[in-house]
């Protein structure tokens, strides 16, 4: 795909006018989120031009902390982002998710990539929060612009580290000695081209989270509809991740209303020693679901559902409890 083959039509106007022709029926047919639908099917043509990528490589150091407690990239951009923390963050992975050959570069314009992300106002308000965004992604060392008079940057990719250093797909560089800076994890392109449009409608918090489960493995699938569950220590999480307790608060809240994240309570098992009255203690386990599962072109070929052969099979042999919530 060219840099200008992204278009930036409206659809929205056009199924406006679609659905005046079919009166009543058009409410039931209209989508959820009518004011993302643009964002959805540009979404859309970047996943056609490369329908293999099902899933958006992240390097786990764009959301660790580093050696010695250096926070994460993606905390800075949150921190010092401000609200517009969601936007850096979002446009940095679609950065990766767009450049994904060499030369790694795009001069695509901000408004292009406001369009993309769904804020509004894409051609003014929009574009100026596009550009405050990739000066902070070029503080932080994410990406380098080279300036053009008249003309939009070229917006070069950096390793997701913030090093400064080259950009190279991670999965490359593990087969020419990669390292282990260049373990990482997935973000599901579904979450982009939902009609739902989760991705484009997800706060900064909720971003966070979400990247934060990813990083820790529960977006692998376990049965069609539910990941695997996981669950952190205050020292680990403290360790790995610089989030402070209201947004980890805040992004879990919101991705169990999208319908993306299950959460239970669990008893921590009592040490050696402590008698039958101890204090009780619980800890979150957390299951991402639905649209947040890493997929696969093979996604079907379910081992956990040996004995169907159709999707419609594999559907009639999950719970009752996941067929009424399908992703």
């Amino acid at each position: 795909m060219k840099d200008n083959d992204i278009a930036v039509d409206n659809p929205i106007a056009a199924n406006s006018a679609a659905s005046a022709e079919m009166g009543p029926l058009a409410s039931l047919l209209a989508p959820e989120y009518p004011e993302y639908q643009g964002s959805v099917a540009l979404a859309k043509e970047i996943f056609e031009a490369a329908p293999a990528r099902t899933n958006i490589p992240i390097r786990r150091a764009f959301v660790r902390n580093g050696d010695g407690g250096s926070p994460a990239p993606l905390a800075e951009i949150v921190s010092r982002g401000g609200r517009g923390g969601a936007v850096a963050a979002k446009l940095y992975v679609a950065l990766i998710w767009r450049c994904s050959a060499k030369p790694f570069n795009t001069s695509i314009a901000p408004r292009k990539w406001a369009a993309l992300l769904g804020l509004s106002d894409p051609d003014r308000k929009g574009a100026r929060r596009i550009t405050n965004a990739l000066n902070l992604l070029e503080d932080l060392k994410l990406v380098k612009l080279t300036r053009s008079r008249g003309d939009s940057s070229l917006i070069t990719l950096l390793d997701e580290s913030g090093d400064g250093s080259k950009y190279l797909p991670p999965s490359e560089a593990s087969m020419i000695g990669g390292k282990e800076r260049d373990r990482y994890f997935k973000m599901p392109v579904t979450l982009w081209t939902d009609h739902r449009a989760y991705a484009q409608r997800m706060s900064s918090g909720a971003l966070v989270m979400l990247f934060l489960l990813l990083d820790s493995g529960s977006g692998v699938p376990t049965t069609l509809a539910e990941g695997t569950e996981q669950w952190w220590s205050v020292e680990i999480f403290q360790k790995w991740y610089a989030v402070s307790g209201p947004m980890r608060t805040r992004g879990t809240k919101e991705l169990i209303e999208m319908g993306l994240l299950y959460v239970r309570k669990e008893a921590v098992p009592s040490y050696k020693g402590q008698g039958s009255f101890a204090k009780e203690r619980v800890r979150n386990v957390y299951r991402l679901q639905n649209a947040a599962l890493i997929r696969s072109n093979k996604s079907l070929d379910r081992p956990d559902l040996p004995d169907a052969t159709t999707f419609a099979e594999k559907i009639a042999q999950l719970p009752n409890s996941m067929r009424s919530r399908p992703s």
